[in-house]
């Protein structure tokens, strides 16, 4: 006859083993209620994401906050702050050089416009001249104290945007304009490139672009040799940049046709580059807002969203799910993540993890309108973004495997959290 308390123990004991099992797996994460202070705004803007930092701004009354989020310590900083009155490329400078402040290579800086930096730090592209009479953008070599033009008669809009500058992953060269491909150890521009939407392999010295005739390309950049991976049907032709899974083993990208002189998406599909391709069928009677495009490791998910749907699809059962993020679409935040194990995505109230058995969880539940996130890259940090009835509010919430509550001075440590 066993005891009553060793009956007790051993039953306490299958609990705990069964609680510590399934905590370890981010679908079971358990939020850890915040004591953070949240900060209140009426305006998000994003302005860059340079490696593996995110700056944006926030505005309550008429005053400008300029952040940053680090997606490897999940720390958040204030950098800033500006009036309502500072222009969108006065805070990028102060972003470029706290960039290079942070290479330790700030010197150069010293009356240069700056347009964008390696995520290295070390060589950056900047402005000369002025709106009246032309604007110019030249590549700094700062190893070799090199000054190399890119282009002259630049309009004052297109240095404005994100997709002007494009560094490779393993910052040795440069794609400017989707067009000129600039070797960074000497400044050598190596390739031509006749075609748009170019998109860096982020593992290996291959980019993406779309040639001429509206064809999928494969490049590299070393040999310059060029491989077509699709090819278009008349009248077809592929809407924005391609997109590769973690491993730059898959590509996903979408298909339309003009109808009306308009773009109608007809297909988003799934590649590799041997024989793997799936295409999944849209059908839509007004054109595509198609925003989100995101593909797991090994191409095992695919996310994209729809005007205002998102639709996940598992690739190798080929089931999907779809959910109604129009209200996270109109802030211009993040609101759907592939992560290691599972997708995240934001809902109204709620933050689920869809896991690989294709299970949705509940880890987040706040009773504001939740508008996006961003999640640390080991998935267990989010800086989450709610609007509440006094305005709009940021925060820091931890995605823990346990349940004990934290101090606010433990959690304080714990974030890292910093206000310059």
């Amino acid at each position: 006859m066993i005891p009553v308390s060793w009956l007790a123990f051993i039953l306490l004991f299958i609990i705990l083993t069964l609680f510590i099992t399934n905590s370890n797996h981010p679908s079971n994460a358990t939020l850890l209620p915040s004591h953070l202070p949240e900060i209140r705004f009426d305006r998000f803007t994003p302005v860059l994401i340079h490696d593996r930092q995110i700056f944006f701004l926030t505005t309550r009354w008429k005053k400008q906050s300029l952040w940053s989020f680090h997606l490897e310590t999940g720390e958040i900083k204030l950098i800033r702050s500006f009036t309502s009155n500072d222009s969108e490329q006065a805070v990028k400078q102060t972003v470029f050089s706290l960039l290079l402040k942070q290479a330790a290579k700030g010197t150069e800086l010293k009356n240069k416009r700056v347009a964008d930096v390696s995520p290295q730090g070390g060589d950056f592209v900047f402005v000369t001249g002025n709106s009246q009479k032309g604007l110019a953008l030249h590549l700094y070599k700062t190893s070799q104290e090199k000054d190399i033009l890119l282009q002259d008669k630049v309009q004052p809009e297109k240095i404005l945007s994100n997709s002007l500058i494009k560094w490779s992953p393993d910052h040795q060269y440069l794609l400017f304009d989707d067009r000129r491909l600039i070797r960074l150890s000497d400044g050598t521009t190596v390739l031509h490139l006749q075609g748009s939407h170019g998109s860096w392999a982020p593992k290996k010295p291959a980019l993406l672009y779309v040639d001429q005739e509206g064809d999928l390309q494969q490049v590299d950049v070393r040999s310059g040799k060029a491989e077509t991976l699709y090819t278009t049907e008349e009248g077809e032709h592929i809407l924005d940049n391609p997109v590769w899974d973690p491993d730059g083993l898959y590509i996903a990208f979408a298909t339309g046709k003009i109808h009306q002189e308009k773009s109608m998406l007809e297909k988003v599909h799934v590649i590799d580059t041997h024989l793997f391709h799936y295409a999944e069928q849209e059908q839509n009677d007004i054109p595509a807002h198609f925003k989100q495009l995101q593909l797991s490791r090994d191409g095992k998910v695919l996310a994209y969203t729809v005007n205002g749907i998102l639709k996940i699809v598992n690739l190798q059962s080929q089931e999907n799910k779809v959910y109604d993020v129009y209200t996270q679409e109109q802030y211009g935040l993040p609101y759907v993540r592939t992560g290691s194990e599972g997708v995240w995505l934001a809902q109204n109230h709620q933050l689920l993890f869809l896991n690989e058995r294709w299970e949705e969880r509940e880890v987040y539940r706040t009773p504001h309108q939740l508008l996006g996130f961003y999640l640390t890259n080991d998935e267990k940090k989010m800086l989450v973004f709610e609007s509440t009835a006094q305005g709009k509010q940021m925060k820091l919430v931890q995605l823990s495997r346990g349940s004990s509550l934290l101090s606010s001075e433990q959690y304080r440590r714990l974030f890292n959290w910093q206000v310059d």
